[in-house]
């Protein structure tokens, strides 16, 4: 039924003035989306005189109708706003995205205008401990077109201990399966990570965002966009010996996702990256230590602990394959929970230095863990 039919039907409902009045009173919008119309003629007469309508209660059709109800509830929605949490959380997400595409494109043009030939001189901080300390290169920087191909975070736990490089732009992307016992699974995708170079080649902006489908049992199911992820990357130093290239990530969700699967809140953490060249262009060793409050599947959070030490092998020029084991250790969570351990291989192909394709699968090592998970993904660069 349209909404003038609802006006209509409350009009014929025979509503004396003081329904009216009182209507005006508690709802005040009421007075702006009903038309005004003189009531029919059986009206309650005035106090002075005498009428066989003095005598009747007083009629209240208008709040038991349905056309009452109706209205009411179109009202009430029109004027219905968002939560301050939820409202908040997409203000700082929608600033941050805003924030990270002018930073893209005012270092993109930085870069172009700073750009020297690899004999001028001056001194390159390609790392944040380069430049406090003054220990850049001399003569030329080590960027991302000269390096050769791109260093993405995926598939890896650990993250690559290097950034995008001031200008660039990499985004990364993929799919993941995992298995839980017999009725347990979730698909996870596109989970997508686009990070920027700004300011510096040693620091880097990061969004990511991830819809997730998962099912447990046979009657518990959640799905829908999860909280949307926000970071920084500084390389803080590279390999020097014996002591690792180093990177750090401060990061954290903000609550914009679906309430089937948001952790309602700001989840803050940090992550310490390390990598070692052992052999070089054929073997090197990466080590995560992540520090993060995390969402439980009890619909609360806890600060969890997680390590990942990763073996990759360069077995071509564009073919590396890489083992890991992952562990994860809850810490003062509201159920009581144990770690968990993964082992997970793969492989990555760089179809071009620009451009790579991966593919992992893993296993569960303890009860806690889940059974079997496999994944494929990319990585691009502009």
């Amino acid at each position: 039924m349209a909404p003038h039919e609802h006006f209509e039907d409350y009009h014929r409902s025979g509503c004396d003035t003081w329904t009216v009045a009182r209507r005006d009173r508690r709802y005040p919008r009421m007075r702006q989306l009903l038309p005004r119309r003189r009531p029919s003629g059986n009206l309650p007469a005035s106090r002075g005189s005498k009428s066989r309508f003095q005598s009747r209660p007083v009629a209240r059709p208008l709040e038991n109708s349905i056309a009452w109800s109706s209205v009411v509830s179109f009202v009430t929605s029109h004027s219905r706003r968002p939560t301050q949490p939820r409202l908040q959380a997409c203000r700082i997400a929608g600033a941050a995205f805003a924030a990270i595409v002018i930073l893209a494109a005012a270092s993109g043009g930085a870069r172009a205008q700073t750009d020297r030939p690899p004999d001028s001189g001056g001194t390159h901080a390609a790392t944040l401990l380069d430049l406090i300390f003054g220990l850049g290169d001399m003569g030329h920087g080590d960027q991302p077109d000269k390096e050769g191909r791109l260093d993405p975070d995926r598939p890896h736990l650990p993250e690559a201990t290097t950034t995008v490089g001031l200008g660039r732009i990499v985004l990364e992307s993929g799919y993941t399966f995992t298995k839980n016992g017999g009725s347990s699974f979730s698909h996870s995708a596109p989970e997508s990570l686009l990070r920027v170079g700004a300011f510096a080649d040693w620091f880097e902006f990061r969004i990511g965002q991830n819809f997730l489908a998962e099912k447990g049992g046979t009657t518990t199911a959640a799905s829908g966009a999860q909280d949307l992820y926000l970071g920084m990357k500084f390389a803080l130093s590279e390999q020097r010996g014996p002591l690792p290239a180093l990177a750090l990530i401060p990061q954290m969700t903000v609550p914009t996702g679906s309430s089937d699967v948001t952790a309602g809140q700001v989840l803050p953490g940090v992550n310490i990256d390390a990598s070692w060249d052992i052999i070089k262009d054929f073997f090197s060793m990466e080590l995560l230590i992540a520090n993060n409050f995390v969402r439980d599947d009890f619909r609360s959070s806890h600060f969890e602990l997680a390590t990942g030490a990763t073996g990759v092998f360069q077995l071509t020029k564009s073919l590396e394959a890489f083992v890991e084991w992952d562990a994860f250790y809850p810490i003062a969570a509201a159920q009581v929970a144990g770690p968990r351990h993964s082992a997970v291989g793969g492989l990555v192909y760089f179809v071009t230095p620009n451009f790579a394709v991966d593919l992992r699968a893993g296993m569960g090592l303890n009860k806690r863990a889940d059974d079997f998970l496999a994944g494929v993904g990319f990585a691009v660069r502009y």
